[in-house]
């Protein structure tokens, strides 16, 4: 299924969440997973220091910087050290840690392009107190990768009763078989909603011809309400424990003057989110 697992870690609790769902699947489907901390280049090299001007006068962080690094050398040491004790007390046998230097998502983008699935948490430690529960490296990288995402959440074991959010655009076929593959491996049961009218009861019908083949239980309904809300009422109604979903199928244009349905059900649901592009 997943043969190769990218871990995003910044020591955030958030993260904490993605490697522990990624190390249980590990464990699970016997991958390779794989810790990766960047140390952001913005935050060592950018101004937080000169703003201390008014209070020193002229200040600059330059001179700090070598201590900086090493503290935040340091610190990704440590978080990429636990990742691979967790490793070993979930019984994840394939596990590999690193520490790189540059601006987080490019990084991490790049790291992703060898891997099946990317784990993140929705929020990292520089978030910050904004409304939105996505953070704005998480954010950045769901628009531009081109593999498979892992959204932390409430998770207390490995999911076996995923939802796909379905509507028959390119990215909902792709989070489909997705699904499809993953209930196949866990041994789960895979349950499918649809947000329409009831003149879009075809689209679960293109939904049953793909899984029809498929050697597994699955169920599907029809919901009349905004694609944010029919997901929270089936994640509730089958008490499902992770979704499956698309991503800004609409274009990004149209996102951003009307806004994405991908960022709704992101910031409603609260299971672990496959995001596939």
């Amino acid at each position: 299924m997943f043969e190769r697992i990218l871990v995003a870690l910044d020591g955030s609790e958030e993260a904490q969440k993605a490697a522990a769902l990624a190390l249980r699947l590990g464990a699970r489907l016997g991958s390779q997973v794989t810790g990766l901390s960047v140390i952001d280049a913005r935050v060592v090299e950018g101004p937080p220091v000169e703003t201390l001007a008014p209070l020193w006068g002229e200040v600059t962080g330059r001179p700090f910087q070598p201590e900086v690094m090493r503290a935040y050398r340091e610190r990704a040491d440590r978080i990429v050290e636990r990742f691979c004790q967790d490793g070993e007390q979930a019984g994840c046998g394939r596990v590999e840690r690193y520490v790189e230097i540059g601006v987080a998502e490019e990084v991490i983008l790049a790291w992703a392009e060898s891997a099946d699935l990317l784990a993140m948490g929705r929020r990292g430690e520089h978030a910050g107190f904004g409304r939105h529960s996505l953070g704005a490296t998480t954010w950045r990288v769901l628009h531009r990768v081109r593999h498979p995402v892992l959204v932390a959440g409430a998770a207390s074991g490995t999911p076996l009763r995923p939802l796909v959010a379905y509507d028959a655009s390119e990215g909902a076929s792709r989070a489909l078989d997705l699904a499809a593959r993953y209930t196949a491996a866990v041994g789960g049961e895979l349950r499918v909603v649809h947000a329409g009218e009831e003149s879009a009861d075809g689209v679960l019908d293109a939904a049953g011809q793909v899984l029809s083949d498929r050697d597994l239980e699955w169920e599907a309904v029809r919901l009349d309400a905004e694609p944010a809300a029919a997901v929270q009422e089936a994640l509730s109604r089958w008490e499902a424990d992770a979704l499956f979903m698309g991503a800004f199928g609409r274009g990004r244009i149209r996102d951003f003057l009307f806004g994405s349905h991908t960022a709704a059900i992101l910031e409603l649901a609260d299971v672990p989110v496959f995001v596939a592009r």
